[in-house]
């Protein structure tokens, strides 16, 4: 059985028979004859003709997050780790007496829990 799909030479002179007369041939992106995605074009497509600039139907939305692009494309933006302050570790450290006295007073047992029962 052949396959019309992969002949890509359709022209009215081409009989198909068989199970072949009910295949319809189907491109799902467009033609293999068409314009290219992929591909720069220029815009002066036909000799003498002028190129006339169309403005969109849709004009590209005001998104939310425009203000944070324009941070970055100035450099405004806040940078991951760079902007948080930094504190010696001499200012964090607990001496022994004090993690000591955190943890007597955790065991604590809190007022008026003694007389359940």
């Amino acid at each position: 059985m052949t396959n019309p799909l992969l002949d890509h030479q359709y022209s009215d002179l081409d009989q198909l028979s068989g199970p072949n007369r009910v295949l319809v041939p189907f491109l799902a992106c467009g033609d293999l004859s068409g314009y290219d995605a992929d591909l720069t074009y220029p815009l002066q497509l036909s000799e003498g003709a002028e190129y006339e600039y169309r403005p969109p139907n849709q004009p590209p939305i005001n998104p939310p997050y425009q203000d944070a692009v324009e941070k970055k494309r100035t450099d405004q933006l806040a940078k991951p780790g760079g902007d948080c302050p930094t504190t010696p570790d001499a200012a964090v450290s607990l001496s022994a007496s004090d993690v000591d006295r955190t943890a007597a007073l955790s065991l604590q047992e809190p007022a008026g829990a003694e007389g359940d029962g």
